[in-house]
């Protein structure tokens, strides 16, 4: 049984990409990437990467080969890091902004 792999390479980008944006986030000591700006790029790359696996899974139904679930996993991993970047991004906007307040005394 041949399985479709092609898309393989493009999930290891999308993940690779998911997991520096997740760091720059988490571990910024300044604002590197406001908000507009990350949730751009979370929603392009959750989109992408939803597109490439439906466009998989029609053309693997096509030619009835097997499927790839490696690059299921994938998009599953992408959406979720991608995802708890963006959260991560606002968790510690939230609390940059409550901990400038304290110092001001409001």
């Amino acid at each position: 049984m041949d399985v479709f792999t092609y898309f393989r390479f493009v999930f290891w980008f999308l993940f690779c990409l998911s997991v520096i944006m997740f760091a720059v986030t988490a571990f910024q000591r300044t604002e590197r990437l406001n908000t507009f700006g990350l949730g751009f790029l979370v929603v392009t790359i959750i989109g992408t990467s939803v597109i490439l696996l439906g466009t998989e899974g029609f053309i693997v139904d096509a030619y009835a080969l097997g499927g790839d679930t490696v690059t299921t996993y994938l998009c599953l991993a992408t959406c979720g890091i991608s995802s708890l970047a963006f959260v991560t991004h606002i968790w510690r906007g939230v609390r940059r902004e409550k901990r400038q307040d304290s110092r001001r005394g409001y």
